[in-house]
């Protein structure tokens, strides 16, 4: 019979807010508590719930993020270990192996720098060596590979390297409730509550508010479910309503007009492509049209019979279009097609994907697929595939959507778990970059990221993205 050997050493990663009343109680920082250390006091008095590791890094003097590893299990306060480990985003309990890797790595790892680093920046390592207690501060901008392997081992991996900036707040007493990004061009369309509101992004001002009933077409539209999307250069607006399948329309925003109206059209999915943005695929469960999108005209139908389209995405040059389908509403996607925007036979047919959303890189050669755990990548020319596993901060564990830089050197991932969370990774070595609240977020033409948050906008500037994990 075979038997698992599970042991009592456990971990958990958590953060600790220093402003609690224990802290209060003795005015003491975050940095000051490390520097006092308890745990060590706790060993050399010979308390076997001093921890066999202690991990602990910052977010300014009140906020101690942590992760410790129990010798017994025991547990004593809410502050101490319980019997279970965050590991790649899942609950799990160490092993014998996890145990003895984590073991042979504290024994391994270098001394720490000669000069202190400032206490922003400080990464703090406390443990038991050779029946040793030992406290090391790193550098966190520059950590050596033996404590990275020890947050891999105990599933904190990597997210004290993922600063938490906040970006700039760029608008003002907008209270929009919708957020639509604009390719090509520094502008953003908004849906107020009685507004549409058109916002330059070069300015950081408001260009055009046109009241809703002068947009909307069908009655009771607003009560309609819609799919909308944008033009490349921010003037068009296209809308679908396909509740009660009352039809979609093209607006000029810009001559503030009505291009074009179709009735009793029910088309769920809709994106602008083309090199010029020039053509609507437009999308009913089943079917893909190719549209001219001055005129509603249509061009071509790209597919018919389909199994249920889950998504329809275009590249950032809108020279590539795809669509994914899966077997019902919201189901796993089994398949995708691949289009060049402005011809008719399909590029590639991608099957067995099994997976749930996707994504074009700027130049439309890579589909990005997201597959819990990771994202995998398909290079849909030449027939290659690659599996991404991410790293997630801690209580995360699924990737639910992707949006790619205009240069495809970042990606934002929608990430899921116990907080639903973005997180920023760089393309190369897909090393996780900063984390930013779960809102809307779109990357626009120069690189900066735009997030939609209770109705206003932040701006996180390009340049700053290359200083974060730093």
């Amino acid at each position: 019979m075979k038997t698992i050997l599970t042991i009592l050493v456990y971990a958990i990663c958590l953060f600790e807010n220093f402003q609690s009343a224990f802290a209060q109680g003795f005015n003491d920082s975050a940095y000051d508590l490390i520097q006092q250390d308890r745990f060590g006091t706790q060993f050399q008095n010979g308390d076997t719930n001093a921890p066999l590791l202690a991990i602990d890094w910052f977010n300014g003097p009140r906020i101690d993020y942590f992760c410790q590893v129990s010798r017994s299990g025991n547990v004593s306060s809410a502050r101490n270990v319980i019997n279970w480990a965050i590991q790649g985003g899942h609950w799990a309990q160490l092993d014998r192996t996890n145990l003895d890797l984590l073991i042979a790595t504290i024994n391994a790892l270098p001394p720490p720098p000669k000069v202190s680093p400032p206490q922003e920046r400080w990464l703090v390592v406390r443990g038991i060596r050779k029946n040793q207690w030992f406290k090391n501060i790193y550098d966190r901008a520059d950590f050596p590979k033996e404590v990275e392997t020890l947050f891999q081992i105990t599933g904190a991996y990597l997210e004290w390297f993922m600063p938490r900036p906040e970006g700039h707040q760029i608008s003002t007493s907008l209270d929009a409730s919708e957020f639509y990004v604009a390719r090509n061009a520094p502008k953003v369309v908004l849906f107020a509550s009685t507004n549409v509101i058109v916002f330059d992004l070069d300015m950081n001002k408001i260009l055009e508010t046109i009241p809703r009933s002068e947009v909307y077409v069908f009655p009771m539209q607003e009560w309609g479910m819609q799919s909308r999307t944008l033009s490349p250069d921010g003037n068009i607006l296209v809308d679908s309503i396909y509740q009660n399948g009352q039809g979609v329309y093209a607006f000029d925003l810009k001559a503030r007009k009505i291009l074009w109206t179709k009735e009793g059209f029910q088309m769920n999915h809709i994106v602008v492509g083309g090199d010029k943005g020039q053509f609507l695929f437009i999308a009913n469960r089943h079917s893909i049209e190719r549209w001219d999108l001055a005129s509603g005209k249509s061009h071509a139908v790209l597919a018919t019979n389909l199994p249920m389209i889950n998504w329809t995405i275009i590249s950032q040059d809108g020279k590539i279009f795809a669509a994914g389908y899966g077997s019902a509403d919201y189901a796993a996607t089994n398949s995708a097609t691949v289009w060049r925007a402005d011809e008719d036979k399909p590029a590639a047919q991608l099957d067995d994907i099994g997976h749930s959303s996707g994504s074009l890189s700027p130049d439309g050669r890579i589909l990005a697929l997201t597959a819990g755990g990771g994202i995998a990548l398909r290079d849909w020319q030449k027939g290659l595939s690659e599996k991404i596993p991410i790293h997630f901060p801690y209580g995360l564990f699924e990737v639910r959507g992707v949006s790619w830089s205009p240069d495809g050197k970042y990606v934002a991932l929608s990430l899921n778990g116990s907080q639903p969370l973005m997180g920023i990774y760089e393309t190369t070595t897909w090393k996780p970059m900063a984390i930013l609240p779960p809102d809307q977020s779109e990357f626009i033409q120069n690189g900066d990221l735009i997030q939609f948050r209770s109705g206003e906008m932040y701006n996180l500037d390009a340049s700053s993205l290359t200083g974060l994990g730093k």
